[in-house]
This record gives structure tokens, sequence and C-alpha cells, in this order.
């Protein structure tokens, strides 16, 4: 769920492509690869694969796996950044299995860049891997350690393996290097929460909101401290600001369903419902935080 809140479904799109993606183009637009250039129509399932994600990344899975057929026909270095993007697009799928399999191949084909291990640690997070999540940032950190979100990442998977204070210790590195992010602040926040510390995790996260009134997961976790707290009127008014910014935000409606239940509502039960069928993880949330 964290994870979710720091690395929104295009943020590891941004960080990845932004690396990545202008240098494989110009790589295959130049033409390097002899074989490759003999070959229009797999030049064109490449520079697909790279470029297509954001308009169709059904489409540019499929391209990049015809890409990645003919494996044999591009450089090591070339195979290792479809492998990245295919990863990238595997992630945002959600499939992060198959994810693995492409970062891990990919970190074997590029092994001095850093991206493609910390593509790999986001899929072993999200497949509850943690300790291989926090293997692979700690190898992307070794690479590149002035990448703020590489910290930020590695203190979200000590977070899910309740090592509260190396969590901290890595938000507050993120949040040195990159101010004022409000997302790193949120998360900051949200640990504190979970590690018990109310008054710290209201502190975070009124700054978070106060920088960005839009931050719907810090919205989210204020509404449950304030709910744990027995301010269940600012807690429910927090649920539904963000749930007016994104409907499907499954710790806000998990909230406003147990708010509701609180003040005898028993409409309550379907917005709790319709939560756990959003992210069957979000009960634990809120169990973590003694509120059933």
């Amino acid at each position: 769920m964290l994870l979710d809140e720091m690395i929104d479904p295009s943020k590891i799109n941004r960080s990845i492509r932004n690396t990545l993606v202008a240098g494989l183009v110009a790589l295959f637009l130049a033409g390097s690869d002899k074989a490759l250039s003999q070959s229009t129509e797999l030049m064109a399932d490449a520079q697909l694969c790279v470029e297509g994600k954001k308009t169709d990344p059904d489409l540019a899975l499929e391209r990049c796996d015809n890409a990645l057929k003919s494996a044999d026909q591009f450089s090591v270095q070339q195979r290792g950044y479809l492998l990245l993007v295919r990863g990238e697009i595997l992630y945002t799928k959600r499939e992060y299995r198959r994810a693995i399999g492409d970062f891990s191949a990919a970190t074997e084909a590029l092994p001095l860049h850093a991206m493609a291990f910390f593509g790999l640690g986001l899929a072993h997070a999200e497949a509850a891997e943690y300790d291989n999540a926090i293997a692979s940032y700690n190898k992307a950190i070794g690479l590149d350690p002035n990448v703020a979100i590489f910290f930020a990442a590695r203190g979200v998977a000590w977070d899910d393996k309740w090592e509260f204070e190396r969590a901290l210790d890595d938000l507050n590195q993120a949040i040195k290097m990159d101010q004022p992010n409000s997302r790193f602040i949120g998360v900051r926040g949200a640990i504190h929460a979970n590690k018990g510390d109310d008054n710290s995790a209201l502190q975070d996260l009124n700054r978070a909101i106060e920088i960005d009134p839009s931050d719907q997961e810090s919205l989210g976790w204020r509404g449950l401290v304030h709910f744990k707290i027995g301010q269940i009127a600012l807690a429910a008014a927090d649920f539904d600001k963000a749930l007016g910014i994104n409907s499907e935000n499954a710790q806000a409606l998990y909230g406003r369903g147990i708010v509701k239940i609180r003040r005898g509502d028993a409409s309550g039960n379907a917005d709790v419902a319709a939560a756990i069928a959003l992210d069957k993880t979000v009960a634990d949330i809120f169990d973590r935080s003694g509120i059933r």
C-alpha cells in the first residue's frame, strides 16, 4: 500500500523512461546493430516496445515480446534495455512475477545500471518479497547513491518488515535529498503511524497536505490517525476529501465505511466490502492501528 502511494502507477514509468528511452531509441534509429538494421519489422517492434507504453501498453507488450523472440539479433545491452522496458510494462500491469523475471535478466545484461536493480526491487516488494527487495535497492544505491527514490523505496520495504527505525532513516535521507517532496513526507508520516507515533504522523501528514492539497494518500492516512485518536469528524472529513479526489482510494473508502459503522449507519458495510475488493490488504492497515 505504501509503495503504491509513493510510486503511483506512472512513477516508475517516468523514472525509467526519462532515464532510458531517449538513449534506447537513439540506439535503434542509428542502426547500431547490423542485423537489426537489416530487419525493418524487427526494428519497428523494438521501437514500438520502447515508445508505445503510454499510448497502448498492451500493444507495446506484444511488440516487446516479438522483439525479444529475436534476442540473438540484439547486442547484450540492447536486450537488457528491452527487458527493462518490458519489465516496466509488466510492473504497471501488476504482473509482478513476470516483471521480476525481466528485471532480473536486465540486471544480468546491465550490471552497472541502477534502474534495473530499482525495478527489480519494486517488483519484489509488490510480491511481498521484502528481503529480496531490500537487496535489490542496496545494489541500486551502491551504483547510484544520489537518487532519493531509491532510499524511499527501501524505507517502505523496511516498514513492511516492521523495522520502523530503519524505514525512517531511509525516508529522512530521501527527504533530505529531495525537498520539499510531499509524497516522501506523507510516506514518512504513514510510517510514524504504523510505528504508533501519532503526533509525528500528524505533523508529517499535515505538512504533506499543505504542500499538495490533492495528496489523497496522505489524506487517507491522516483520516486513519484522526480516527485512531478519537477525532471521528476530522477522520470523516479526510476520508471524504480523499474520495473526492479518487473514488477508488481503498484506504479512504474503508475508513469512510468504519466511520459510518461507528455512527450506526449500516451502509458502511458496503464501503468496507468495496474497499476490500479494491485492495485485499486494506483491512490489515487498520488492524495494525487497532481499528476494527
